[in-house]
């Protein structure tokens, strides 16, 4: 039988079709666009230094293959895909999930994969683990800034750390 997990990624993806991802994009760029003062933006992107946009879209383009290839590690244990489509695929989930309130729709981006012979359920629980992944990487550099910035705080750190180690451990 289905579980609760497949019958909800197989509404996931009856109810978010195309053209509602589409529609829904194009829908929260307006509201971004009407909601920002565009004269503001200009003037911003005027007097940016372009070696350091440069730079800065460098290292997106850098975060995206990591994360391609932490996804590719997680997703080999049931099978195998292509860097380059894995790479398409994370683009256009993070910039999807991204126009998301919450990054809401972020799991879309696992409807591709769905070709390759992977279960919605394992590519959901592959997403599950991605984000993760990240929340323990952001709840540990900010745990450190927080004991950079007051050392009274270093005890709370290093308890925090022990504790969110433990539970990495725990899961695997």
């Amino acid at each position: 039988g289905l579980n609760l997990l497949s019958c909800f990624t197989m509404a996931l993806q009856k109810l978010f079709s195309k053209r509602v991802l589409a529609l829904v994009s194009i829908l929260l760029i307006a509201i971004l666009a009407y909601t920002t003062n565009l004269q503001e933006l200009v003037a911003a992107f005027s007097r940016a230094r372009p070696e350091l946009v440069a730079v800065a879209l460098l290292a997106s383009v850098f975060s995206l293959a990591f994360k391609t290839l932490r996804w590719n590690a997680l997703l080999s244990e049931k099978g195998k895909v292509g860097l380059p489509f894995l790479f398409a695929v994370q683009t256009s989930g993070m910039a999807v999930s991204n126009l998301s309130p919450g990054k809401l729709l972020e799991p879309v981006k696992v409807l591709p994969l769905k070709q390759h012979g992977f279960s919605y359920s394992f590519l959901v629980t592959s997403v599950f683990w991605e984000r993760a992944f990240d929340l323990t990487v952001i709840f540990l550099l900010a745990s450190w800034s927080l004991a950079f910035l007051d050392s009274r705080a270093t005890t709370l750190f290093a308890i925090l750390t022990a504790g969110l180690l433990t539970a990495i451990a725990i899961m695997f």
